[in-house]
């Protein structure tokens, strides 16, 4: 985790703060990342090497980089050149604690109940997480207008105490 954590502070400082960096730039690096990414995950496919899902292994850790290094620069880089199509990605990324907890309960249910036994690694799940977490994202931006509870249902509590606990140590 803390290598991803290192990464993703390289990351957010490399996509958030205004450099000379082009939007364009930004999608064309994210674009050669996910490019490696194919290679990387093709030389696997083509026997060169194996990797097991969740191991902690060099290989393992180098494709999963890749993959959050170009997955965030094109979104970065897309979100620049077409804002209004970022709102998707936007609204998923201000509720991710609400929709990690739903995806790790789906991913249980799966595995559980419509499929016992089954692995969740199928493309059925991935399309199931990623539309039905923005689905539910946008749905939930569209209905829900009043701040902080508009961030997400967990978000929402959690900004509330945050805010509260805040004024507290202001007074103090």
């Amino acid at each position: 985790m803390v290598f991803f954590a290192a990464i993703g502070i390289l990351l957010t400082r490399y996509v958030l703060r205004p450099t000379r960096v082009t939007h364009a730039q930004r999608l064309l690096a994210g674009v050669a990342c996910g490019l490696a990414a194919v290679v990387w995950i093709g030389l696997h496919e083509a026997g060169a090497f194996a990797m097991e899902a969740y191991d902690v292994t060099y290989r393992v850790l180098t494709f999963d980089a890749l993959l959050v290094v170009a997955i965030t620069l094109v979104a970065a880089g897309a979100a620049g050149l077409l804002p209004r199509a970022a709102l998707p990605i936007a609204a998923m990324g201000g509720m991710s604690l609400t929709l990690y907890c739903l995806q790790v309960w789906w991913l249980g249910y799966d595995v559980r109940t419509l499929h016992p036994g089954a692995t969740d690694d199928s493309w059925l799940n991935v399309v199931v997480l990623v539309l039905g977490s923005a689905a539910l994202a946008l749905a939930w931006r569209a209905v829900v207008r009043v701040e902080p509870w508009r961030r997400g249902p967990l978000e929402g509590p959690v900004a509330a105490a945050v805010r509260l606990l805040s004024r507290e140590r202001v007074r103090a």
